[in-house]
């Protein structure tokens, strides 16, 4: 069959458009991740300012914060180059050729998605353990929290680099292959980060006020849950939306619509 097929076929009564698709995320989905990278990269680089010029002290979390930044510019980059190869539009308007870069896109990304949100924690995490240093056992179990995340995300990337053999059978039906369920591993990726995030969120609350420190540095440590809390939210959103969305089959929009959760 043609390439300039459609990788869908259309609604009833709907007519696909190749030249000039419906724009149902295209756009919004670029801006979001323009705009997001442009704020991560310019607060990490003023992180890195303060602590080299000003403080002249880099401690553990931020060596784990910029190897954050740079794993989010891949993920947040692979968001971007979906759309280029028609994520956003409706898969009836995406030709095969063009739906084969995608998921060869997704591929790369999905890959990213576990060192990024790993590292982010992890920052987080250090994070904690240097303001609630009084509190020994808090910050060993903090370090054996990071340990069992280790232990999930890091199968998981392997599960994902191997979820179809041969592996451009991900991304090419032409391909006989074997892979695994796709919609149960998201899933269950997404349920983790949902309890990850609800633990980071929890675990600081009862040593906030039980620490002795400024009440200035109180607040900023609430600051910092209630960016936590965001995250929290926006997982919690990701998670119903996994389940909403099912095996959707027109996926150019339901995996954009998805990315733009985070």
């Amino acid at each position: 069959m043609s390439d300039t097929e459609g990788a869908l076929s259309p609604p009833p009564t709907v007519v696909p458009n190749f030249s000039h698709p419906e724009d149902a995320l295209n756009t919004i989905n670029l801006v979001t991740q323009v705009l997001v990278i442009s704020i991560i990269t310019i607060l990490t680089f003023l992180r890195i300012y303060i602590r080299t010029m000003i403080q002249k002290t880099f401690y553990k979390e931020d060596w784990t914060c910029v190897a954050a930044w740079v794993m989010y510019l891949v993920y947040s980059g692979s968001a971007i180059l979906m759309g280029i190869f028609g994520g956003g539009h409706h898969q009836w308007e995406v030709t095969k050729a063009e739906m084969r870069d995608f998921m060869k896109v997704v591929y790369g990304g999905s890959i990213s998605y576990g060192p990024t949100t790993y590292l982010i924690k992890v920052t987080l995490l250090l994070i904690l353990t240097r303001v609630f240093a009084p509190f020994k056992k808090t910050v060993r179990f903090i370090y054996v929290f990071m340990i069992l995340m280790l232990g999930y995300y890091l199968p998981v990337v392997i599960i994902k680099s191997r979820m179809c053999m041969p592996i451009p059978g991900f991304w090419d039906p032409r391909v006989t292959a074997s892979c695994f369920d796709q919609h149960a591993l998201f899933l269950a990726d997404t349920v983790i980060s949902v309890v990850t995030d609800v633990s980071i969120l929890v675990i600081p609350i009862p040593l906030v006020w039980a620490v002795k420190m400024p009440l200035k540095k109180k607040f900023k440590v609430l600051g910092l849950l209630g960016g936590g809390g965001i995250a929290t939210a926006a997982s919690i959103a990701r998670l119903v939306m996994v389940v909403q969305l099912g095996n959707s089959p027109d996926l150019t929009y339901s995996i954009i619509r998805f990315n733009l959760l985070g």
